[in-house]
Order: structure tokens, then C-alpha cells, then sequence
């Protein structure tokens, strides 16, 4: 059985920025967007053609052009954090220098912090 696309769904960027500001799980997105299996299919449908990426490089630079600087950043920040994990988070690895079981996560941004 194929999927259904939702005319009212098809477009909308609403969801991504929900969840890029919210952090949200799936299951709690708020219930005015559409079904949590419609959003996923359109997420991995646009992150499999490299739409999500395209956006944020372009919002990116929009916001680096507005702020005088060159479209792309030219030096960058890099900092990681070890983050301790449930005994259920699956795969986990040890930080000796912190002596932490868990994952780490790691970050770069330009001097806009994005």
C-alpha cells in the first residue's frame, strides 16, 4: 500500500523549525500538524534529496550576508562534551580523559554560532 500525500502537508516547513526549536520526540509533536507518520515520511524525503541541508546552508548564508560577512564562514569553533547514557541507549563508548560511559557529541560553529 503506497502513501497518501496530504495536500494540506505538502510544502510545509513547519514541523522542521518546530523541531529544530523544541527538541521534540516524534510522538509529541503538537497535534495542529499532520500525523506524526506523514511528517516523518516527508523528513526522510527531503533529507534523502539533501533538501533540509540545502535549507539551512541558504538560511545560513542569508544570515551571514545581513550581519556583513562573506556567505561562507572562513574559520570555525570545535568543542565536544561527553554525555553520560542509560544502560538502555544501546551502543556506548568510555571518554577515558573524563572517565565517563556514555556518548560524546561534538559541535563547530562560526563566530555567528551557526
Amino acid at each position: 500500500m503506497g502513501k497518501t500525500t496530504n495536500s494540506k502537508f505538502t510544502g510545509s516547513t513547519e514541523w522542521h523549525f518546530y523541531i529544530l526549536k523544541n527538541g521534540c520526540t516524534w510522538k509529541n509533536l503538537p497535534h495542529d500538524l499532520p500525523p506524526t507518520s506523514t511528517v516523518y515520511f516527508y523528513k526522510q524525503r527531503w533529507t534523502k534529496i539533501g533538501l533540509i541541508t540545502n535549507i539551512n546552508r541558504q538560511l545560513s548564508e542569508q544570515v551571514r550576508i545581513a550581519d556583513g560577512r562573506e556567505a561562507t564562514a572562513s574559520l570555525a569553533s570545535l568543542d565536544s562534551q561527553s554525555v553520560k547514557t542509560t544502560e538502555s541507549a544501546g551502543s556506548r563508548g568510555f571518554d577515558r580523559g573524563k572517565k565517563i560511559k556514555g556518548r560524546k557529541r561534538h559541535i563547530i560553529v562560526d563566530t555567528l554560532g551557526l
